[in-house]
């Protein structure tokens, strides 16, 4: 199936025996206005992309843009945000339960020494889980911007087209600045859902 991204058009779909790169090249030869390609990490898919590339070279024709999309990278992203928060969010719950309980404590006249030093550790954990969660949202907002499929770029004013992004920039971007705020992914439970956002 073929799909404009912009319209989200139905270009073309039908059923084929098999899905591998010479049905899809195929597919791709019958399209000689393409400039750009979106898709998933197939690989058929990228087989077909591949031959049509080598067509067009061969042929001096323009080269295919190829992108893959960032649906799956943006799910587990948000899926890893909301792991980090609700750790947060456990974390702020527990620390309220126990400040009840201490505070219960001294109502009912007993006495509060020895319960004071836990309550505190509690505290201040849901106070680094909550910064954590506070900071991974800030780097995932900006993360999800490297995955846009053009980047902005003064189209209004310039009359530019905007530049489309790519694989290669979405990844240099991930490696050197992505959602890793500190301390985030210092302890395994952190981080793995992160590091499943970056493999995506």
């Amino acid at each position: 199936m073929v799909v404009e991204p912009e319209s989200l058009c139905w270009v073309t779909g039908r059923m084929v025996k098999a899905r591998d790169g010479v049905t899809w090249a195929e597919e791709f030869a019958r399209l000689p206005a393409l400039e750009a390609v979106v898709r998933d990490d197939g690989t058929g898919l990228g087989r077909g992309v591949k031959l049509e590339r080598a067509r067009r070279r061969a042929g001096g024709l323009p080269d295919l843009d190829d992108t893959l999309d960032v649906f799956h990278t943006l799910r587990e992203g948000g899926r890893a945000l909301r792991k980090t928060w609700a750790a947060a969010t456990r974390a702020l719950g527990r620390g309220d339960a126990a400040q009840k309980g201490f505070d219960a404590r001294a109502r009912q006249g007993q006495s509060r020494q020895g319960h004071g030093a836990p309550l505190n550790r509690l505290w201040r954990q849901a106070q680094r889980l909550w910064d954590q969660a506070e900071a991974a949202e800030m780097a995932w907002k900006q993360a999800r911007s490297a995955f846009e499929l053009f980047t902005p770029r003064a189209v209004s004013t310039t009359g530019l087209r905007p530049r489309r992004s790519s694989r290669r920039r979405c990844r240099t971007w991930v490696a050197r600045r992505g959602p890793r705020p500190a301390g985030c992914c210092s302890a395994a439970r952190a981080s793995r859902p992160w590091i499943r956002c970056k493999n995506g």
